[in-house]
């Protein structure tokens, strides 16, 4: 297996890729026993993914992008600024999500379909206050 040094974050984007992010903000994917680096993004401080291979990259701006597979590309997540950390997920079909954590303690979710953002990202109401995200497939926050 090829090195890769300075890692900061990894995450599993599902059966054949794995994200890293190095300590200059570039985001590796290993994928078919290589290391690549993933254009269109920078001053990245954190990744997430689906088991769809899905990429999340949360900007030091408080921005979030995500790189679709259809179309192909590299797109900002509508709806959200301010993040200050992000978890994605899958809901067991070709759908799946994106929680991010605003630096004022609420919690926005925005969900995907086959490769692309359906509609705004929106607040999860009654939730305030947090301080960070996790979870697995099922149970997410």
């Amino acid at each position: 297996m090829p090195s890769l040094s300075n890692v900061v974050n990894i995450h599993g984007g599902g059966s054949s890729k794995i994200f890293a992010l190095t300590s200059n903000g570039d985001i590796w994917q290993f994928s078919f026993l290589n290391w690549v680096k993933v254009a269109g993004l920078s001053n990245v401080v954190k990744v997430s993914g689906m088991k769809s291979s899905f990429l999340f990259a949360l900007k030091s701006d408080g921005t979030v992008w995500y790189e679709s597979v259809n179309p192909q590309g590299i797109y900002p997540v509508s709806g959200v600024a301010g993040v200050v950390d992000i978890h994605g997920y899958d809901n067991g079909t070709n759908k799946g999500g994106l929680s991010m954590l605003k630096s004022d303690g609420t919690v926005w979710q925005a969900t995907f379909n086959l490769g692309w953002q359906e509609g705004n990202a929106t607040q999860v109401s009654g939730i305030s206050n947090m301080v960070a995200l996790g979870g697995g497939v099922v149970f997410h926050l």
